[in-house]
């Protein structure tokens, strides 16, 4: 982890005062912090500590780990210049077990902003329970489902639109990284031609497709049979290998 990204904050204002202790003198340093009221007895000068008071919504706010003994936590080490910790396996499977159930997507953030998403999810998925999408960087998007059975239907489902862009999900799996992510797909428009029209059935259309990749709709002129020159099927297709330009029907 690079620590130059942490802000050290600035010293605490600090006035001297002489004030009258017990018909003698003493220096009195006053400092600006937050929490309560602190007087701490140093030698001959007394550091009286002035907490700002609290706001009732930052006194509610929840401190997570408080409560864990820190002297219980591993013992970090040192390798070169950088220092070094070990992860504690059982929260390590905790964290795993948590995020197996999860889906990966990816959007243009340029085009859609996070509360968009959470409301597309809403209308689009009905989960039966809750999701929680959480940016990961790069336009990926991570969703969580607490409901067990919603995990497979929304798999089994996609891809999905997204206000025109096409949301591919992909297994969340552990040590998951956008840097290391490749996308290799891509939906493009495919046409089939010499298909007879009585074979232009939607669910028959989107055979086709899945036989090139994952079907996502079928062209609203085909769906009409508008035009009866060539079929045209929305399908997202793995470019990292090779695509046929011909497909047995039987």
């Amino acid at each position: 982890m690079d620590l130059s990204e942490f802000e050290i904050p600035p010293a605490p204002s600090k006035e001297n005062h002489i004030v009258d202790d017990v018909g003698e003198k003493s220096q009195v340093e006053v400092s600006q912090v937050a929490g309560g009221e602190q007087v701490l007895d140093k030698g001959e000068a007394t550091v009286v500590e002035v907490h700002a008071p609290k706001s009732y919504a930052a006194a509610l706010k929840p401190k997570y780990g408080r409560n864990i003994d820190t002297f219980s936590l591993p013992i970090p080490g040192k390798q070169g210049e950088f220092p070094t910790i070990s992860l504690i396996k059982e929260e390590v499977d905790n964290g795993i077990k948590h995020c197996s159930q999860s889906l990966v997507g990816r959007l243009d953030m340029s085009k859609i902003d996070l509360e968009r998403i959470k409301i597309l999810v809403q209308q689009l998925w009905r989960p039966v329970g809750k999701i929680q999408s959480t940016p990961l960087g790069r336009g990926h998007v991570m969703f969580h489902f607490d409901k067990a059975e919603d995990f497979p239907k929304i798999w089994d489902q996609g891809p999905w639109i997204f206000d025109k862009q096409v949301l591919r999900l992909v297994k969340w799996t552990p040590n998951f990284s956008t840097e290391k992510e490749i996308q290799s797909h891509a939906a493009v428009w495919v046409r089939f031609s010499g298909l007879s029209l009585e074979y232009w059935e939607i669910r028959n259309l989107l055979a086709l497709g899945r036989a090139l990749g994952r079907p996502i709709h079928v062209d609203e002129t085909t769906a009409k049979r508008e035009l009866g020159y060539y079929a045209s099927v929305y399908v997202d297709l793995d470019l990292s290998k090779p695509v046929p330009d011909k497909i047995w029907v039987e």
